[in-house]
């Protein structure tokens, strides 16, 4: 046990932060490269995505503009002038049938000018024994049309198929079912214009396009030889030239059955993806590597010093305020070393003389409050107690006589400062019952029983008998009758007792309420400069028992007079 402590001292702060930092910091790394990975698959996956929906959205683009094509070649077929043509040529006159024929050949330049893709359109009359061409064909506008080169070309129309590719010939092949003269209609694509259609969608490097037809032969690429060789039709995904990778996307069109391919580099596709990676990781490494040598450096620079310093305050905490840090010149920590020590030393004086002089002015105060008690009552009970002797009032006489010993009895009890609330509590009530004798024609007094809970809190002695006391001289000291005094409890919450003492005078003015709450916020502060008396004399001495946690506010009641309310916490209470 002893060693294995030992090994333990062994180990520096220095060394322990170390080991602290790369276990915090293990874990945060492993989970950012962990969610790196993970965003980088799924961007990969994004990419994937974009490139097929690219890629299909070509192939829609292309297929429309072959479905136009065709539907634009087969509408041909529905002119009357074919009609004329293919039934009856020669039934006409020889001008109305070269206005046909001419028309006819508008109709297929219209559809040769409308469409960048087509580099001829030509229209097979077996009963004219002619070919219409475009405008603008080589061999002319019109060519003658022989049995064998008509029977050659009939021969290569299936049902189902419509476009052909050979001897890197790529053309649509349409036949009328509206006639018996079997008319035929071949729309010649341009290889060339086919390979700038699709170098359109391939802005990025090492992205091309190329057409596969129905029977698995390529129509028209703008593939790299190179790239051609290792290319397979078959469906795999990825090939390899040159040491690259390479990713395969294919597409189907619908209405033409031929297949567009897009073959990219796969540095190309994956290129966002990989810098991003790349870029987040760097950024990582680097901000590992700058905590790190901050770290080390103001290791180095700071925990020798700092350590005599936490050392020195963990002293203090324990109270011990003659601790003192050695003076090292040397270091940059010597003017706080030297604070430090002039700091506790003259906290030491501070803490001896504050202490010293608390306990000096709270005697001092204590007993100049309690001997600011007005001696008027004593008079006033004596000249009752002779006014009901002389009228031969013996049982008011002795009841009077008898609160009058237990009123003084309590107040000239000198051993106790703090009493329970229950004896506060029955002080105030005789003294209540005494001044309800002088006063029975003119002021009523209402007093709650005190609850039980709260009948052991320690407050000081005599609190409560000074409030009624200045409610009966101030409050209801003109009211000749209908006069109220009130003392009620009130729970605030489980731990909070609240003491109401009000009256029903009609004397208190706003001002003068305002002046009695201003002097008891004053009271609470500091009893500096400020004539203790009254109120003010009860609730500076609640608070020096309570250490500030008894509280005591000015307020007019609904009654119309004076509402005082003291705050007592249960936590004043001792064990019984």
């Amino acid at each position: 046990m002893n060693s294995h402590q030992f090994s333990l001292r062994q180990i520096s702060v220095f060394h322990k932060l170390i080991l602290l930092f790369i276990l915090l910091l293990a874990p945060l790394m492993v989970i950012s490269f962990y969610l790196i990975y993970s965003s980088n698959q799924d961007l990969q996956k994004k990419t994937i995505q974009s490139f097929e929906e690219s890629t299909k959205n070509i192939a829609e683009s292309l297929d429309n503009e072959l479905e136009q094509i065709y539907n634009l070649s087969s509408n041909i077929f529905m002119k009357t002038e074919i009609e004329r043509l293919s039934a009856f040529p020669y039934q006409f006159s020889t001008y109305e049938r070269i206005t046909s024929i001419n028309t006819v050949i508008e109709y297929l330049t219209t559809v040769k000018v409308n469409n960048s893709l087509i580099s001829n359109v030509q229209i097979y009359l077996p009963s004219l024994e002619r070919i219409l061409n475009a405008n603008g064909y080589k061999h002319g506008s019109m060519q003658v049309l022989t049995r064998e080169d008509y029977q050659a070309l009939l021969m290569k129309k299936t049902d189902k198929k419509i476009l052909y590719y050979e001897d890197n010939h790529f053309y649509y092949l349409i036949s009328s079912s509206h006639n018996t003269s079997h008319n035929l209609i071949l729309v010649d694509f341009s290889s060339n214009a086919i390979d700038e259609y699709l170098a359109m969608f391939t802005s990025l490097e090492s992205d091309y396009l190329l057409l596969i037809d129905t029977d698995g032969k390529i129509i028209n690429s703008i593939l790299p030889d190179t790239l051609l060789a290792e290319f397979s039709i078959t469906g795999t995904e990825h090939f390899t030239s040159n040491g690259f990778q390479y990713r395969i996307f294919r597409n189907k069109m619908d209405f033409s059955g031929i297949t567009l391919v897009r073959i990219i580099n796969e540095d190309t596709l994956y290129y966002n993806a990989t810098k991003t990676i790349v870029f987040t990781a760097l950024i990582l490494v680097l901000m590992f590597i700058c905590i790190l040598i901050y770290f080390i450096i103001t290791s180095r620079i700071v925990k020798k010093p700092l350590s005599k310093l936490i050392s020195a305050f963990s002293e203090v905490e324990r109270h011990n305020l003659k601790v003192k840090i050695p003076l090292d010149n040397s270091t940059d920590f010597s003017k706080l070393y030297a604070g430090f020590n002039h700091m506790t030393s003259h906290l030491e004086n501070l803490i001896e003389n504050a202490y010293e002089q608390k306990l000096l002015l709270q005697k001092a105060e204590l007993k100049q409050l309690q001997a600011q008690i007005n001696p008027h009552f004593l008079y006033n009970s004596f000249f009752l107690l002779q006014r009901l002797i002389s009228g031969d009032m013996l049982a008011e006489s002795s009841s009077l006589a008898q609160k009058l010993g237990c009123y003084f009895q309590y107040i000239t009890r000198t051993s106790d400062e703090l009493v329970f609330l229950k004896d506060e509590y029955e002080h105030a009530k005789i003294y209540m019952d005494i001044q309800a004798l002088r006063f029975q024609k003119s002021i009523n007094i209402i007093c709650e029983d005190l609850p039980p809970k709260y009948a052991y809190i320690r407050i000081p002695k005599i609190i409560l008998q000074p409030i009624i006391e200045n409610a009966f001289n101030y409050g209801l000291q003109n009211k000749e009758e209908s006069g109220i005094l009130s003392l009620r409890f009130k729970h605030t919450d489980p731990y909070t007792l609240c003491i109401n003492i009000e009256d029903n005078g009609e004397d208190l003015t706003d001002a003068g309420l305002k002046q009695i709450s201003n002097s008891i916020e004053k009271a609470y502060a500091s009893s500096n400069n400020l004539e203790m008396t009254g109120i003010l004399n009860i609730y500076r001495r609640l608070l020096i028992y309570s250490s500030g946690k008894a509280s005591m506010k000015a307020s007019r009641s609904l009654l119309g007079g004076l509402k005082i309310t003291i705050e007592l916490v249960e936590e004043l209470c001792t064990d019984y």
